[in-house]
């Protein structure tokens, strides 16, 4: 029987659990974004000059607030638990021992040579059929990757 990638995706699953609290997160980060910058204004200016560029100068921002920083930690900190939580998956992690779990996390490799690396053997050692094959045409070397950058 081969492994379905779709179901990475159902609704109850971890995968897509960090997804949606990430998106969440997203909208929180815009909103509070939106409020800090509101209180920048006069500080953005947009110079012309020359009509083919749109040029703008930022001078003596205040620092963001915490809370930016903060809410985009945790958002690429559920972005990538969500891709580690789909490499699991395509490796069938339950059944490995508790000891090599720690081992398995998705990768992301600009280089074709750092996906047939050392780093990257523990994930195709024990990928179920066809998860090498969908976990390299996500890679930045991929030409399947249009439109994807993972970098």
């Amino acid at each position: 029987m081969s492994f379905d990638p779709r179901l990475l995706l159902l609704p109850d699953g971890p995968l897509h659990g960090k997804l949606t609290r990430a998106e969440e997160l997203l909208g929180e980060l815009s909103r509070e974004t939106a409020r800090w910058t509101a209180t920048q204004e006069r500080y953005i200016v947009r110079e012309r000059r020359d009509p083919s560029l749109d040029v703008w100068s930022v001078a003596e921002m205040d620092p963001p607030p915490l809370r930016l920083s903060i809410l985009l930690g945790d958002i690429l900190n559920n972005a990538r638990s969500a891709l580690d939580h789909a490499a699991f998956d395509l490796c069938d992690g339950q059944e490995l021992p508790a000891d090599e779990q720690w081992m398995i996390e998705f990768p992301i490799c600009k280089k074709r040579s750092d996906f047939d690396g050392l780093r990257v053997r523990a994930v195709r050692k024990r990928a179920r059929p066809g998860g090498v094959r969908l976990l390299e045409e996500v890679q930045p070397f991929s030409e399947h990757a249009v439109g994807i950058n993972l970098t």
